[in-house]
């Protein structure tokens, strides 16, 4: 009966480290999985973007930074009323610290087209007012 026993546990221990064999090689398929899928989509996203930014710049040719070749940059004409307003406010009980903001409604192109830094604010700008 003690042989049963032992061969028992035996058993019970083996399954448990097949289990979490199959465990681990289950979560490093899945995450190389995501891995490949997450680099595919910053792929096409980044593909995407340089797509939009060139086809702004109406076939404009650009460096090997993103920044287009431009000497005389103009922000872009807006069709419509931008509402913007500035103002500085106070934050802190004992030591204030002064901060100015500037609220701005507008499309969120209207930020990025013409300008030379466009990937870099299309990014930040999506990063900021995109959930």
């Amino acid at each position: 009966s003690d042989v049963g026993i032992k061969s028992c546990s035996t058993a019970v221990n083996d399954l448990a480290a097949s289990q979490m064999e199959q465990r681990q090689n289950c979560e490093i398929e899945w995450a190389s999985k995501i891995s490949h899928l997450m680099d595919s989509q910053r792929s096409a996203f980044k593909t995407w973007i340089m797509d939009s930014y060139q086809e702004s710049l109406g076939g404009e040719e650009i460096t090997s930074h993103g920044i287009p070749v431009t000497d005389n940059y103009s922000p872009p004409q807006t069709s419509g009323p931008v509402l913007e307003e500035s103002f500085s406010i106070s934050i802190g009980s004992q030591l204030k610290i002064t901060h100015s903001l500037r609220l701005l409604a507008d499309n969120i192109w209207s930020l990025c087209v013409g300008h030379p830094a466009s990937p870099e604010r299309l990014q930040t700008a999506l990063s900021l007012y995109t959930n």
